[in-house]
């Protein structure tokens, strides 16, 4: 669910780059591409044995691959959209999406267990 999630706020945040009207926004959306490529990196890493060592900044066909059919549709909903109208569904977007995060975060600490057993 984070790897989805986390694709997700990645995928969307890449379309505000060049979509987003607001300096704030683009801003925001930097940041959160920042932080979303190296948890995107390590979390499909850890379907290997090891690390690679460096980051592999995930291309937009694996960003895709991490998404639900929900997921697919945002994406090609907001790459349809400009102006204020995007700022503001994109914005929205991220606020439901971290709210998720923090949910399936919280929900892991509860019962977590090492991903390694």
């Amino acid at each position: 669910m984070t790897k989805m999630t986390g694709a997700l706020s990645l995928a969307t945040s890449r379309v505000a780059l060049m979509n987003a009207s607001g300096d704030m926004v683009k801003m925001f959306a930097k940041f959160e591409v920042a932080e979303q490529e190296p948890i995107a990196d390590i979390l499909m890493s850890m379907t290997m044995d090891k690390a690679q060592g460096a980051l592999k900044v995930p291309t937009d066909a694996e960003v895709e691959a991490m998404l639900d059919a929900t997921g697919k549709e945002m994406v090609t909903k907001l790459k349809a959209m400009k102006g204020a109208d995007f700022d503001k569904a994109y914005l929205m977007g991220q606020l439901d999406g971290h709210k998720k995060l923090l949910t399936i975060q919280e929900d892991y600490l509860k019962v977590g267990q090492n991903v390694n057993t």
